[in-house]
């Protein structure tokens, strides 16, 4: 039997000292649009070659129960680069107008959540690695600038 624990997908520009996603964590994507980066770290397992899926769901609260209508992406399959071997793979959850606009103002607290998901095939067997955040994307009762402010 082999032990398999992929790592935890991570989230580079958190809010590290309350452990969310708020207006700071968008970024300019290559598309033009504003979106979140999850990072899959590179691991022993995560090799060239090998098909990876990818899935992130936006709730409406912060407890992983309500989905967010239209909330959910996926990656379809991917094939790992060695690059990504070697450095881990990013995944961009966006726009920011569909995943993450729509939990502020859905209900009174206007925070919400996120679940990402990806699977990978070791010894012949499916694992999965997943990470669930906090979304709290608005400030001073409105939902966020776009473009973000920049905080360093």
């Amino acid at each position: 039997a082999v032990d398999v624990k992929l790592p935890d997908p991570v989230f580079p520009k958190i809010d590290t000292q309350l452990n969310w996603l708020n207006c700071p964590s968008l970024e300019l994507t290559d598309d033009g649009s504003y979106g979140v980066r999850v990072h899959i770290p590179a691991s022993a397992y995560l090799l060239e070659g090998k098909k990876i899926n990818i899935k992130w769901t936006s709730y409406t609260d912060t407890s992983n129960t309500v989905p967010l209508t239209g909330g959910e992406l996926e990656s379809g399959e991917l094939t790992v680069s060695k690059d990504q071997q070697d450095n881990g793979l990013d995944f961009w959850v966006r726009p920011y107008e569909t995943y993450f606009l729509p939990i502020y103002g859905f209900d009174a607290d206007n925070d919400g959540s996120g679940k990402v998901e990806y699977t990978l095939e070791v010894a012949g067997q499916l694992y999965t690695g997943t990470t669930t955040v906090e979304i709290a994307m608005w400030g001073a009762g409105v939902s966020c600038p776009i473009p973000p402010p920049i905080i360093s």
